[in-house]
């Protein structure tokens, strides 16, 4: 006579874990859920038939507040949420409508319980029905081979042209000396690199970068580190941090020349009056000679025009077009990588028969002014535009109506079809009908060509001349120092995205002119770091002209490109790609060992069976509750052959013994 388990009396629950830390492949080369589903819910594995047999168990995977009741046959995968193995438990009691309908629980986790409830609470709840809860832990102890980088401290904050400092913690999990690289980009080009060392017991190092924006604007800057040959987690090895950039409360301005003139005279009178433009200047005033105020004397180069390093420390530059030929081609370089990477702003005044090709190429005219005329005194109008979005229509007339060409001023032909496509005119004269000043956006910077000769002239004028000229190189320069409009802006920023959670994407479109463009020929992919590509529809939103809205969900963790491409009635094709990394919620992502103690103190608590998962051949089956109701099995002696066999073994010898002494 023998007890036993009433099958169908109780059942088996299973608890599977799909949260992202179960993504982590540190099982031999495999993904901890790979091996849950193979090796524990797979019907055709061992484990299985060995301690379930023909039993059905209730099976249930959790993730966050997520609870799925779910086939063994069926393709498990990771889901958003955190780990709240407590939870888990209490909704399984809960689904039970009486605790000895529940034998056993089976709990298949890595333990990473990153919710601020303690194990011990359900746990106790299962001890006192007598319910174990048995736990096969999934995971390695120590994970080898992994090292992630994330920023542990970045401004919110930071001014155009002003270094900002940002530091990054890097975590490994590898043991001994080691180096690896960290790298800092800002989304287009990578802007340093330092080697980070360890020691033979350091897990953590701080790196710290300085980065100089020279845009304003919102900037994302990436730090990243190369992954080992076996990186178990791909997902921490890079992280974003956005930080509002914001235009300089001062403008600081650099004057070039090849002659000394009036004009500086009264740019430097504007700057003593305003205080948020401070000018430095470099002007020639003999074969090797030059008037030099603001910067460093010593030291100078044949022409006088600043360092690389110098230059860094402005926003806007006034080049007088007749000096560029004391420029060697390396300083012509140096001056228009100011403008197209660095974003600062350049003023060319006057005029020259001889411009270098890649100052061609920066000018809002096809080509620059050469030839002069002298134009008979003419008022000038000024126009509203985005350099000078902040005057207001009254102010615009009273300043056309001060302003006028100086007494034998000279011009240079420039009609509006002298202008690329994108430049705007911000003041002409009516005869003859040409652009007095005119400007564009270019690279990352703003260019502007003055088409006038002599403008201290105004300041003469007695009726408001000296107002009017501050106001219009004043706004001039703040427009020349401040941020670039992009004629194609992509929003979100690039940063982290939660897997499974919607993304609204905007796209905000100008024409070559500057006006939102209703009618754009826009394209939108989404490409994945294993190469697939996503078309995304966008549409024309309701409330914005110009703008463009879209949606997609990030299906999986890993690295994605959002790339936009605009095509503008000039026939110029505009495209802008934004990085993303899709992640887990909460600390999913982050790369962590099997924890095992909370494992083995929730299986002892409730009476249960702890064994890691490369140990759970040891399992033959699961002791259940001992409140389930039992039955009694009968097995009758003579049914029992073997019993019969064995009394004969035991009596035989005896028997022969007494049939040899004859007492048989």
């Amino acid at each position: 006579v023998e007890q036993e388990p009433e099958q169908r009396r109780f059942q088996h629950v299973v608890l599977a874990d799909v949260t992202g830390s179960m993504a982590i492949g540190d099982c031999r080369e495999r993904q901890r859920i790979e091996v849950m589903k193979e090796d524990f819910l797979s019907p055709d594995s061992s484990f299985y038939q060995r301690v379930f047999g023909e039993a059905k168990p209730t099976f249930y995977a959790f993730s966050g507040a997520e609870r799925r009741r779910f086939s063994p046959q069926a393709d498990l995968a990771v889901l958003p949420g955190d780990t709240d193995i407590d939870a888990a438990l209490a909704y399984a009691l809960a689904q039970s409508a009486s605790n000895a309908q529940i034998g056993a629980v089976l709990l298949l986790s890595d333990g990473q319980d990153n919710v601020e409830r303690p194990l011990s609470a359900a746990g106790s709840l299962y001890r006192q029905a007598g319910i174990p809860v048995h736990v096969i832990g999934i995971g390695e102890r120590d994970l080898e081979d992994d090292i992630g980088v994330a920023w542990s401290h970045t401004p919110d904050t930071g001014i155009k042209g002003k270094p900002v400092s940002l530091t990054a913690t890097v975590r490994r999990t590898t043991s001994g000396a080691m180096s690896t690289e960290v790298s800092l980009t800002d989304g287009l080009r990578e802007l340093a690199s330092k080697t980070v060392r360890f020691g033979p017991g350091e897990k953590a190092a701080d790196v710290t970068f300085e980065a100089t924006p020279f845009v304003a604007g919102f900037t994302t800057y990436q730090v990243r580190v190369p992954r080992l040959q076996a990186n178990e987690n791909a997902l921490n090895n890079v992280d974003f941090a956005g930080i509002e950039i914001r235009s300089p409360d001062e403008f600081n301005t650099f004057y070039y020349a090849a002659n000394v003139g009036w004009d500086y005279k009264f740019l430097r009178g504007l700057a003593k009056e305003r205080e948020k433009i401070i000018l430095s200047c470099v002007i020639r005033t003999g074969t090797k000679t030059f008037h030099v105020d603001g910067v460093e004397r010593e030291g100078r180069s044949a022409s006088g025009f600043p360092s690389m390093d110098e230059l860094a420390a402005y926003e806007c530059l006034i080049v007088d077009l007749g000096s560029l030929y004391l420029l060697s081609e390396e300083e012509i370089e140096r001056l228009a990588i100011f403008v197209e990477r660095r974003g600062g702003g350049v003023l060319f005044t006057g005029h020259t028969a001889e411009c270098p090709e890649r100052i061609q190429r920066l000018l809002p005219a096809v080509k620059a002014p050469a030839a002069v005329t002298q134009v008979a005194a003419t008022p000038i109008s000024v126009h509203q535009s985005h350099a000078f979005a902040d005057l207001k229509a009254r102010e615009l007339r009273q300043i056309t109506s001060g302003l006028a060409l100086p007494d034998f001023a000279r011009m240079a032909r420039l009609e509006s079809g002298d202008l690329k496509p994108g430049a705007s005119v911000l003041a002409d004269v009516d005869v003859p009908p040409w652009a007095a000043l005119a400007v564009h956006n270019y690279g990352a910077g703003k260019v502007a060509l003055m088409n006038l000769t002599d403008t201290w002239q105004w300041v003469m004028n007695e009726d408001r001349g000296r107002q009017y000229y501050a106001m219009l190189w004043g706004k001039l320069i703040a427009w020349a120092s401040s941020a670039s409009q992009d004629r194609l802006t992509v929003r979100p920023a690039p940063g982290k995205l939660l897997v499974g959670q919607p993304v609204d994407v905007i796209v905000d479109v100008l024409t070559p002119s500057f006006e939102p463009d209703a009618r754009a020929d826009i394209r939108c992919e989404l490409r994945r770091q294993n190469g697939e590509v996503e078309p995304l529809r966008l549409f024309a939103s309701a409330r914005v002209d110009g703008r463009y809205e879209g949606r997609f969900v990030p299906e999986r963790t890993g690295e994605c490109r959002l790339q936009v491409v605009y095509k503008g009635d000039d026939g110029q094709a505009l495209e802008e790609s934004t990085d993303y990394l899709a992640v887990e919620v909460g600390l999913e992502s982050q790369p962590m060992p099997l924890a095992e103690q909370q494992l083995q103190g929730l299986a002892r608590v409730t009476g249960g069976i702890y064994q890691h998962y490369r140990d759970a051949d040891a399992i033959d089956s699961l002791p259940v509750n001992e409140k389930v109701e039992m039955r009694t099995i009968t097995h009758p002696f003579a049914d029992a052959w073997w019993w019969l066999l064995v009394v004969v073994i035991a009596v035989l010898p005896d028997w022969i013994l007494r049939r040899r002494t004859g007492l048989a």
